[in-house]
């Protein structure tokens, strides 16, 4: 009975754990094909695997030289997947839609030029605004 509980646990606690975890995307994209990719779902895979780990660090003030270029490369990609959101992704989608993901390109931009300039506080609101675009969007729209 013990080990019945035991192995129950392990699975429940497994199953919690990876509830958040969306996979991977499919590939490495270039930038020039996430801008161009219309499948939705790959692409928001691509947003969660360049933001989610820097936006559960949006508040930190410790980044170092190697945050900040990781961060500027991870924009880029954010950015190029914006623009296929708001492109071929938005295909059939509201005006609103559009609209988000315009909003989180923008966003990704000045998190891409606060992280090649290092600046600590453009990064935290750049930062921010990205979340409050996913946010509002998963809100309408998932």
């Amino acid at each position: 009975m013990r080990l019945t509980w035991y192995a129950f646990s392990a699975v429940m606690a497994g199953a919690l754990l990876g509830i958040g975890c969306p996979p991977a995307p499919a590939k490495d994209y270039t930038t020039a094909e996430l801008a161009a990719l219309g499948d939705l779902t790959e692409l928001m895979r691509v947003n969660a695997h360049f933001a989610d780990p820097w936006l559960k660090r949006r508040t930190d003030t410790d980044f170092t030289a190697e945050d900040f270029a990781n961060m500027a490369k991870n924009a880029d990609y954010l950015e190029a997947s914006a623009r296929g959101i708001s492109g071929p992704g938005s295909s059939g989608r509201p005006d609103g839609f559009r609209t988000f993901a315009k909003a989180l390109e923008a966003a990704s931009g000045q998190w891409r030029d606060a992280a090649k300039a290092k600046d600590v506080a453009q990064t935290d609101q750049a930062l921010q605004t990205m979340l409050a675009q996913c946010k509002g969007c998963h809100s309408a729209y998932r």
